[in-house]
Order: C-alpha cells, then sequence, then structure tokens
C-alpha cells in the first residue's frame, strides 16, 4: 500500500531549524541526487501457524533470511492499523520506535495498543538496524531481473564499497547492517539507517515506480520537507519512560 506524503507538524519544522546533524535534515537534502525517493516500512512478521518451535528471535541470535522466510509470513502495516485499531501510520511508527528505544517521545495510547497486540507471541515488531530479510531476495531479484547483476553493498561504517555479484547475495545469509546498496552506474541508492524501522530506496521515477509496484512494496514517497523524525509532533508528544512488558 502506498500511503499520501506525510505532513509534518509546524513544530517539527521549528525543531530542526538550522540543524547541522545530517539525520536532521530532509531525506532528500542528506541523500541528493535523485530524482524519486520511496520510504519503504520495514514489515511485521507473524510466525506460520506450526512453526513456533522451528524459529526463535531472540536478541543476538536473530534467524537469517533464509529461516525468516521459510518460517515467517510478512505483515503490512496497513493491517496492523487495521487489525488492532491504530489512529494511522504515524502513530504506528512512533510506537515502534518508541519500543525499539529510538525515540523517548510518543502517545501512551499508540504504545499500549503495540505491546497488547505483541502478547501475540508469533507477532514479531519491525526490525530496525537491518534491511527486512523477507523483503532481501525479492528486491535482490527484482534488480537482477532488470539488468543489474553487480551490486556495492556496504555499512555506513565501512571505509570501502564492496562489490558482489547479485547473485551472491541472493545466496548469502543476509545483506550488511545500516545498509547502503548501489551498482557502479549509480543509478539507485537503497538506504537503512541505525535504529529506523523503514528504508529509502532512491532512484528515477520510473526504477523506483516499478520496484515498489512490482514488489508490493508498503509506505510513501517523500517531498523534499520529509524527515527520518517525520511522526514525531512536538506539540503533543512529551517524553515518557522506556518500560518494555514483557
Amino acid at each position: 500500500m502506498i500511503f499520501e506524503t506525510q505532513i509534518q507538524s509546524e513544530g517539527l519544522y521549528k525543531l530542526i531549524e538550522g540543524a547541522v546533524n545530517p539525520r536532521d535534515w530532509p531525506i532528500r537534502k542528506h541523500y541528493p541526487g535523485f530524482e524519486s525517493t520511496f520510504l519503504l516500512f520495514h514489515p511485521f512478521l507473524r510466525i506460520k501457524k506450526g512453526h513456533g518451535d522451528l524459529i526463535k528471535f531472540e536478541t543476538g541470535n536473530w534467524p537469517d533470511k533464509k529461516e525468516i522466510s521459510k518460517h515467517c509470513d510478512l505483515i503490512k502495516w496497513s493491517d496492523i492499523i487495521k487489525q488492532y485499531g491504530f489512529k494511522d501510520i504515524g502513530s504506528l511508527d512512533r510506537a515502534i520506535a518508541f519500543y525499539h528505544r529510538a525515540t523517548q517521545h510518543n502517545d501512551k495510547d499508540s504504545y499500549e495498543i503495540l505491546i497488547n497486540a505483541l502478547k501475540e507471541k508469533s507477532l514479531i515488531p519491525p526490525q530496525v538496524d537491518n534491511f527486512p530479510e523477507i523483503l532481501e531476495n525479492k528486491v535482490l531479484e527484482h534488480l537482477a531481473q532488470n539488468g543489474i547483476d553487480n551490486l556495492y553493498c556496504y555499512s555506513d561504517f565501512d571505509d570501502v564499497e564492496q562489490s558482489f555479484s547479485i547473485y551472491e547475495l541472493i545466496k548469502g545469509d543476509g545483506l550488511t547492517f545500516h545498509l547502503r546498496l548501489e551498482n557502479k552506474e549509480k543509478q539507485f541508492l537503497i538506504v537503512q539507517d541505525f535504529d529506523q524501522r523503514f528504508s529509502y530506496i532512491f532512484g528515477n521515477r520510473e526504477f523506483v515506480g516499478k520496484m515498489v509496484a512490482e514488489l508490493d512494496l508498503e509506505g510513501f514517497y517523500c517531498d523534499d520537507k520529509i524527515i527520518e523524525a517525520w511522526s514525531f509532533i512536538p506539540e503533543n508528544h512529551k517524553k515518557m519512560k522506556w518500560k518494555i512488558k514483557e
């Protein structure tokens, strides 16, 4: 599902005015040079019925993409909003960010909805710091089908852009954390930033639109104002204490 480009609050614009940290800049300013930018929501996962004993999601012992694809189904944000009663994608985004301790600002109601949803042990929240494993091979195979056979795959911590065969990446256990993925011609760029529950897909309109449509990706297109904290409304959201209920 493609959502409308989000309208950020006036308080957020005032908060980031004159920001020197690139992560407080508009996303398209931080990563310039592309015609189109899609903000891709990392999906929830639901462990398939009868597979609960075959896969475990544990910090430091996370399943690889083969295990996730075999034992889990992809669940979209739009389905979670509808099933559990979130107000909108902004309230769900803030709840996920607070859950992962990416922000201290939230509203209590949306967080409680998320915690109650996650009492269903088979439901796994969107992962941060990595491109969604359940989407990796779909994206890589899409690129291969469109004539791309070699990619630079590296982390934002890497000094060297390592080159890989796309089929080497498809067969591998998973892409690197804080991903940067592009081809030699700089035709596109896929980025996953620290602590974020979404990734960015940059390219020309045709390239991005085709990938989003053919892979049925969920998120929204960014204009020149959208920042990574797009859902934060400083006027309404106060600091809360982190407390993850089991």
